[in-house]
Parts: C-alpha cells; structure tokens; sequence
C-alpha cells in the first residue's frame, strides 16, 4: 500500500467530521490521496486574512472552510514541521554533545599543563646532573694527563734500558748460535768421515759384485734370443685363421643390417598407428565429455523449467485470489453508497436549511413576540435533534465509505504488483522452455558426434594390429641373425685371442731380449763405476780428517766467549725488571682513572639521554596542548553554528505552526 495514502485519507476525515457537525458542509466524497497541492486556496484564504487584518481575528467556521480547502498543505506543513522538530532534537544533541566536548577540551588543556610544568621542572634538574657531570669528567681527564705523562716517561726509559738488553741478548744468541754450529760442524765432518769410510767399504764389495753380474747376464741374452725365434713362427700361423673369420662376421652382419631396417620399418608403422588410436581415443574422450556437459544442460534446463512454472502458477494463483478481493471490496463499497445514504444525506442540508430560516426569522423579530419566539425556537430545537442525528449517521456512513475506498486502493495496488509478477514469471518460463529445447538439441549432437568417434577407434585399432603383427615378424627375423652373427663373432674372437697371445709372445720375447741386452751394458758400466768409486772414497776419507782437526779448535774458542757474554745480559735483565715494576704500577693507577673516567662518561651519556627525552616529552606535550587548544576553538565554532541552526528552525517551526492556525494561509 502507498505510504502517503493513509494519512492523507485520515487528514480528509479529521475536517470532514466537524465540517459537518458545524451544519457548513452537506456532503463531502472521501478525501483522496492520489494528488496533494502545496499551494493555499486564494478564495478562502482570501476572506480569512481579510478578517484578520480588520479584526484582528478570524471565524472558526471560516478557518475550518481554509483548512477544509487547504488540507493537503496542511498536511505537507505537518510533515515538514515533523522534519524540523527532528532536526531541532538532532542540533540539540549535538549542541550537548558539542558543550561536552568543549568541556573535556577544558580538562585536558588543564591537564596537560600541570604535565608540562612538572615536565620542565624534571627537564631541569637532569640539566642540572649533567652539568656537575661535566665538571667530574673534566677533573677526571686533568688527573689522568698527569698519570700519562708520568707513564710515558717510565716507558721510555724502560724502551731504552731494554734496547740494551735486546742488543746483548741478540749478541748471545749470535754466539751461542755459533758454538752451536761450530758444534754441528764438527759433528758433521765427524759423521762425513764416518761415512766416508762406510762408503769405500761398500764400493770394495760393489766392484767384485758387478764383475760377477757381468758374467751372468751375458748367459740370460742367450738365452732370450732363442724364445724370440720360436714365437715368431708361432704367430705366423694365427693370423691367417684371424683373416678367415672376420670375413665371416662381416657377412653376417650385412644381413643383420638389412633386417634390421626391415624391422624399423615395421615398427615406424606400427607408432604411426598407434598414435592414430590414441588420437581417435582422445577425440572420443572429448565428445564424451561433450556429451556429459550436454546432458547436464538439459538436465539444468528441465530444473529451471520445473522452477519457473511452479513460479508461474504461484503468481497466477496470488493473482487470482488479489482480483477476488477485488471484487468484494468493489461490491461492499457499492452496498454502502446506498440510496439511502443518498436520501440522509439531503435530508440532513434540507434541515441545516430550515434551521436557518428559522434562525434567520428568530433573529429577525422585534419586541416583545416571546410566544412566536418560543415556537421558533422549539422548532429549531427539534430540527437540530433531527440535523444531530442525520448527522451522526452520515459521519458513521462516511467513515465507512472512506475506509473501504482506501481498502479498495490498497487491494488495487497489491493487484497490479501481483499482476505484473505473473506478467513476468509468465516470461521466465518461456525462456526456460526455449533453453531446454537447445539443450535437447545440442544433447542429440553430441551423441551423434560420439558414435562417429567410437567407430574410427574401432577401425583404427585393426590397423594397429596388422602394424603389431608385422613388428613380431621383423623383429624375430632381426633375433635369428642375431645368433648368426653372435656364433660368427665368437669364432673370430677365438682366432684373434689366440692371435693375439702369439703376437704377445713375440712382443714378450723381443722385449725380454732387449732388457736383457740392455742389464748386460748396464752391468758393465756398473762394475767401471764400482772401480772408479773406490779410488774416490779413499781420497774423501783423508780430506775430512783434516777438516775435523780444524772444527774441534774453532768451538773450543767459542765457549769462553759466550760465557762472558751471558754474565752482561743478566745484569740488563736485572735493571729491566726493576723499571718494568714501576711501569706497572703507574699503568694500573692509570687504568683505575681511566675506568673512573669512562664510568663519569657512561652516567653522563645516560644523563644527556634523559634530558633528550625529557625535552621530547615536554615538547610533545606542548604540541598536545595547542592540538587540545585548536580542537577547543574548532568545537566552539561549531557550537555557534549548531545553536544559529537551532534558532533558525524554531523560526521555521514558529512561522509553520502560524500557517497551520490560519488553515494553511500565509499571513
């Protein structure tokens, strides 16, 4: 049902009702809602403004007449009155909301600065700490100048006095290193002579062993040509048969070849249709799948079908049952405009007329007629029992009709919309009839196009056989020479074996007789150089005696030398650790100030750190408060605005609830 219908219909019958009880209005029809003016009735408002400027006042009946012609900007007055009320509740609200705002602004504008006055305050004492920090560290640093100093003095004297000793302990191990080698050097040219005359024993008996070696190795050269001879003639006889066989394996392995490319043959054609079946298959597969997405269509298609006419017969069924109600109420609205009601309904202004004639003859009379006037008035009091009772059965009739028109307009509306739903759900199941149909269409296709697959599968899988069979055939022929050729192979792989071993044999034989010809020279050259060897030993032997004689007397004098030596050093070392003593200590008391020092320099760190932050927080907290102090100034602009806003409407308010009391006339 429109939302607007109803209370236009209910504006209608308020004016209605005390139209007809004042006797100003005879019969009304029911107010419709179908059109709504926004603007007065010029005549009517006319003669109430009239009045109101001569007298200052207005006529009820006439101010009803206004709002009787009126009603509809009445109504919409209302509405926007209503509006306006709601805006003012809302700027209200807001007005609260934007007070209490400004007054939490206040607190925490007050809060943070006591936070900024105790943040200075703590900003200023860790000021403090750090500038007595500073004076320690300066303290600190002066004191360890002085200790530095002190320091540097002991080193130096401590670097020069151990240059000393480092010159004289280097002398020492130069000595010490030359006793040493002059040590070495006698056991050396001892251990040279010892071996020296090792060596010339040893070069006595090389000599008589090389004599014999000669003798020997010229019998084993004699001996190794006579085995070269007999394996030559040997190797003679093996190659010929080594011949005789590859011309064997040669001819075997011809055939294979030929076979072979046969077989490749067979077994190209057999790939080619194999890949063809695969193909086929895989085209199946696919019109299969075809078929299956199909058959879903029409089984989708069906259901949306099935869907769409239950849904056109629900609307068609609502349909039905809104027009029948139609109908009744159309009937029980006829029922109620009855003539009778017609017949009351003139009834009721030919009495409003009477009562004022009488009225109007009762006025008129002058005098003293008390008796005419009693009867006037009697009159005219019977007829205004029978104008309250014609009346009151009128305003029950009224009602009566405007209730069932507006219940009519409703059951049209809900009709209408029923109506255009079956319109449209008629429409739905003719498009799911339609799909269903090209999804039957197309379900019937993709049968069709499987069937055709499945046959050139068929047709192609004999093929792969008689391609199969003939493979098997070529590949057994390829199996069969095979072992032909594998029997010709191993016969010539006996014959060069054993050709082979022969040729090894000469190989051996003539190797063995040329190593042996080779140890004969070499022996011989030995046993010359076992001679000469001896006569050299015996010359070694007599130079190293003299050279030891000479070496003994060399580290002798060395000796004293670095016993003297060691004496100064001791001295040195001596004054070292004296001086290195006084190093320490004056080390270790600088290391105390150092470690002082940089303790002063860590608290100081921690102590400008604390002050960075310190001055972080009081600055953040003064951006805080000038956030707090613009956010303030914002809230406050707009509470101005608000509470201008909220002025305004009351104005609107006012001049609405003015119009309304004039019966919708601007004044």
């Amino acid at each position: 049902m429109p939302v607007t219908a109803r209370p236009a219909r209910r504006i209608a019958a308020a004016l209605l009702l005390p139209t007809l009880l004042a006797g100003g209005l005879a019969v009304a029809a029911p107010a419709s809602a179908a059109t709504t003016t926004t603007t007065t009735t010029v005549g009517a408002c006319n003669g109430v403004l009239n009045q109101l400027a001569v007298r200052g006042s207005v006529q009820p009946n006439l101010l009803l007449a206004a709002a009787r012609q009126n009603a509809a900007l009445i109504a919409a007055l209302q509405a926007t009155k209503a509006a306006l009320v709601a805006q003012k509740s809302s700027l209200e609200s807001q007005i609260t909301a934007a007070k209490a705002e400004i007054a939490r602004l206040d607190a925490a504008e007050a809060a943070l600065q006591r936070r900024i006055d105790e943040g200075a305050a703590e900003l200023e004492r860790r000021t403090s700490t750090v500038t007595e920090l500073n004076a320690g560290i300066a303290a600190a640093q002066s004191e360890l100048v002085t200790l530095s100093s002190a320091q540097d003095a002991a080193q130096a004297q401590l670097t020069a006095t151990q240059g000393r000793l480092d010159t004289a302990t280097a002398e020492l191990g130069r000595l010490v290193d030359a006793k040493a080698a002059a040590d070495r050097e006698v056991a050396a040219v001892q251990g040279r002579l010892t071996a020296a005359q090792m060596t010339l024993d040893a070069a006595k008996k090389a000599s008589l062993a090389a004599d014999a070696a000669v003798d020997a190795q010229v019998a084993a050269v004699q001996v190794a040509t006579d085995r070269l001879t007999a394996a030559v003639e040997t190797a003679d006889g093996t190659s010929e048969a080594v011949e005789t066989a590859a011309d064997a394996v040669d001819d075997a392995n011809a055939l294979l070849v030929e076979r072979l490319a046969t077989a490749e043959t067979a077994t190209q054609a057999l790939t080619t249709a194999q890949t063809a079946v695969q193909g086929a298959k895989a085209d199946l597969a696919q019109a299969e799948a075809a078929a299956l997405v199909a058959a879903g269509k029409v089984t989708d298609a069906r259901a949306a079908l099935s869907t769409a006419t239950a849904a056109q017969a629900a609307a068609k069924s609502a349909a039905d049952a809104k027009a029948a109600a139609v109908a009744a109420k159309q009937a029980e609205l006829a029922t109620l405009k009855t003539p009778t009601y017609v017949t009351t309904t003139v009834t009721n202004q030919a009495v409003v007329d009477q009562i004022a004639v009488l009225q109007k003859e009762l006025d008129a009379i002058k005098g003293n007629a008390d008796q005419r006037k009693q009867v006037l008035r009697d009159q005219i009091k019977a007829l205004e029992t029978q104008k309250t009772t014609t009346t009151t059965t009128l305003v029950d009739k009224t009602a009566e009709i405007t209730t069932a028109t507006a219940e009519l307009q409703d059951l049209t509306v809900e009709l209408d919309t029923l109506t255009a739903a079956l319109s449209t759900a008629t429409g739905v199941t003719a498009r799911a009839q339609a799909d269903l149909d090209a999804a039957i269409a197309g379900k019937n296709a993709a049968d069709a196009a499987v069937l055709g697959r499945q046959g050139e599968v068929v047709r192609l899988q004999g093929v792969a056989a008689d391609a199969q069979a003939a493979v098997t055939a070529a590949e057994a022929a390829v199996a069969e020479q095979r072992s032909v050729l594998a029997a010709a192979q191993e016969v010539l792989d006996e014959a060069t074996s054993d050709d082979q071993a022969a040729q090894a044999a000469v190989s051996a034989a003539g190797t063995a007789l040329s190593a042996a010809e080779g140890d004969l020279a070499a022996q011989r050259t030995t046993a010359t150089a076992a001679a000469q060897a001896v006569v050299a030993a015996q010359d070694g032997v007599a130079g190293l005696e003299q050279e030891l004689a000479a070496a003994s007397a060399e580290a002798e004098r060395l000796s004293g030398v670095v016993t003297a030596q060691q004496g100064v050093v001791k001295g040195l070392e001596a004054q070292v650790g004296d001086l290195l003593d006084r190093f320490n200590a004056l080390d270790g008391q600088v290391t105390a100030k150092e470690n002082e020092l940089a303790a002063l320099q860590e608290k100081l760190s921690s102590a400008a750190a604390a002050v960075a932050v310190q001055e972080d927080v009081v600055a953040d907290l003064r951006e805080d408060l000038a956030s707090a102090e613009t956010a303030e100034t914002a809230a406050a602009a707009r509470l101005t605005t608000l509470e201008a806003q909220r002025l305004d409407v009351i104005r609107q308010i006012a001049a609405i609830d003015a119009q309304i009391a004039l019966g919708g006339c601007v004044a």
